[in-house]
């Protein structure tokens, strides 16, 4: 095998899975600043805490083998009625607690709380706890941009090894996928921001 083609091969190997993530994150992110958007107009309704349990979460801490993590949380469930139907919605918070037992208390005071949640008119089984967009999705949507840039100058690169050696291509190439992957993110951005604060 030729040494461009191996490089071809680990280059591709390497650029497109950062290129797939890339498209993942932005396309997750661009959705939910729709959503959120949609949500301004979403009415509120009062809702009940109906159930409510004490978890455990211990991860295996990152930076050092022989320690870990440990979080607790509250999962509950909310009911609500909009127009005499009644419905539920399953919640899970992060708790500052020392103790599952300290949890488990705390989450046997919320049953009976009440709380405005809002939902959507059309499917009243989707709810969220705030209306409006979220502003740290723009800042996801760079940080997934970055992997979009990074994945398509890549496979760019990638590609060209198969070519002679020609730098003056290899700099349009990086140009065109840098440029193009900068313009989709930016002028999303710009549309999405103006169009939210422009109301």
């Amino acid at each position: 095998m030729k040494t461009g083609s191996l490089k071809n091969i680990i280059g591709t190997a390497i650029t497109l899975p950062v290129f797939l993530m890339g498209i993942l994150v932005y396309s997750a992110s661009y959705k939910e600043i729709l959503n959120g958007r949609a949500s301004e107009s979403w009415p509120e309704v009062t809702a009940v805490v109906t159930h409510a349990k004490a978890e455990k979460s211990v991860k295996r801490d990152m930076d050092s083998k022989s320690s870990s993590i440990t979080k607790y949380y509250i999962n509950y469930t909310l009911s609500y009625s909009v127009f005499e139907t009644t419905y539920s919605a399953d919640k899970r918070k992060s708790v500052n607690t020392d103790s599952l037992k300290e949890t488990d208390e705390m989450a046997k005071h919320m049953i009976g709380s009440k709380s405005i949640i809002y939902y959507n008119p059309e499917k009243p089984l989707i709810t969220r706890d705030n209306r409006g967009v979220n502003h740290v999705y723009f800042f996801i949507l760079l940080f997934a941009g970055s992997f979009l840039i990074g994945g398509m100058t890549g496979m760019s690169r990638a590609i060209l090894l198969n070519f002679p050696d020609n730098k003056i291509s290899q700099r349009i190439s990086y140009s065109l996928a840098g440029g193009i992957s900068l313009t989709l993110i930016f002028i999303s951005l710009i549309y999405h921001y103006l169009t939210y604060w422009n109301r």
